[in-house]
C-alpha cells in the first residue's frame, strides 16, 4: 500500500502541523508489466472547503512508472470522479 499524506504546518512549526488530506493506494494484483490498484482520496471539511472523499480504481497501470506517476493518476481520477 502507498500513502500519501499532505500535512499543514502553521508558519513552519511542526508541533504545530496536522493531516489535512490522504491518498491511500492499494495494490489489487496484475503482472509483471501493469497493474491495477484500488484508492481512497480524503481531505478534512474546512472553512475553504466541504471536504472529500472518494473512492475508486485505477486499471493497467505500466509498473515501469514511478510511484509520483500512480499518485498523480490517481488524483486526476479523483478529482475528476473517472474510473
Amino acid at each position: 500500500m502507498l500513502r500519501v499524506r499532505v500535512e499543514l504546518i502553521p508558519r513552519g512549526v511542526e508541533s504545530m502541523a496536522r493531516e489535512i488530506a490522504r491518498v491511500e493506494i492499494a495494490n489489487m494484483g496484475g503482472n509483471d508489466a501493469a497493474a491495477s490498484y484500488r484508492y481512497r482520496v480524503t481531505e478534512r471539511p474546512s472553512r475553504y472547503s466541504g471536504g472529500l472523499t472518494v473512492n475508486g480504481e485505477i486499471r493497467r497501470h505500466q509498473r515501469y512508472q514511478s510511484a509520483f506517476r500512480l499518485v498523480q493518476r490517481v488524483l486526476r481520477c479523483a478529482l475528476r470522479k473517472c474510473a
